[in-house]
């Protein structure tokens, strides 16, 4: 199954929008819904990630968020 740039890209900025960043987390479930690897998927953001500005503007935080309280 071909991974659709389009919607990773809209719920990357959705992460971003939200929480100022997107997490390891959002990558299993966002792959869950496309129903591939999360490896897979994490691989291809890291190519986006290094030939579209898009999506070199949005923020890895890491496998998961640690709050600060």
């Amino acid at each position: 199954m071909q991974i659709s740039r389009k919607k990773v890209f809209e719920y990357l900025s959705r992460c971003q929008d939200e929480k100022g960043g997107y997490t390891g987390h959002d990558i299993a479930e966002l792959a869950k819904l496309l129903l591939v690897s999360r490896k897979a998927l994490k691989k291809r953001i890291d190519g986006w990630t290094l030939a579209d500005p898009s999506f070199a503007g949005l923020n890895y935080r890491g496998t998961s968020v640690v709050p600060i309280t």
